[in-house]
């Protein structure tokens, strides 16, 4: 439930707080996808599924304190990341047009829901994307930071991209949030259902 004095007075430790769930939100439910598919169910697609519908939880149990009626955030994350994930069969470059595309219909998928909540809420497409553009660049540059055995090292590599990935896109994505409900603090649709 959102409520008035959570969004008229962001301290620097409210901001602080709220991107460091915001990153949880975005970092752990990959880290459980990639158990799901190591231990569970290794097939890709259904490891994208599982990290989608996690994501979405996720970033909604941060998001509901702070925008009233929200519940589509989940399915639109969901529906977003499945559209992004298509361009992975398509895609002969899909180490790069699948984080572009997912970014992409991640971001007009949660901007439908946002856009009658807050003002402005456009920049949402623009920070998903470019939030995927920085995710990928942290993500690819995090191998060269650390040396990995051989035993493990194609495991290793692939976690510290994907978390890299996620600690970069949810940066950008939090702190446009962080914006976007600084800018809508006394907008009645924000606090009202």
């Amino acid at each position: 439930m959102a409520s008035s004095s959570t969004l008229q007075t962001h301290s620097i430790w409210q901001s602080i707080r709220f991107l460091v769930l915001w990153n949880l939100a975005n970092t752990l439910p990959w880290i459980a996808a990639g158990m799901v598919y190591r231990y569970l169910l290794p097939i890709t697609p259904l490891a994208w599924v599982c990290a989608c519908l996690f994501v979405g939880f996720a970033q909604w149990l941060v998001l509901q304190r702070y925008i009233a009626g929200i519940q589509q955030w989940a399915v639109a994350t969901f529906l977003g990341g499945i559209i992004g994930f298509m361009g992975f069969a398509a895609s002969i470059l899909a180490t790069v047009v699948v984080p572009l595309l997912t970014g992409i219909a991640v971001g007009i998928a949660q901007w439908l829901v946002l856009r009658h909540k807050l003002t402005a809420a456009f920049w949402w497409i623009v920070a998903t994307t470019v939030g995927a553009i920085v995710g990928m660049a942290l993500g690819y540059l995090g191998p060269s930071l650390f040396s990995f055995s051989a035993s493990n090292a194609i495991e290793n590599t692939v976690f510290v991209v994907g978390v890299g990935i996620q600690v970069g896109s949810s940066l950008v994505t939090g702190v446009t949030m962080l914006w976007l409900l600084r800018r809508n603090a006394n907008r009645k649709s924000v606090l009202e259902q």
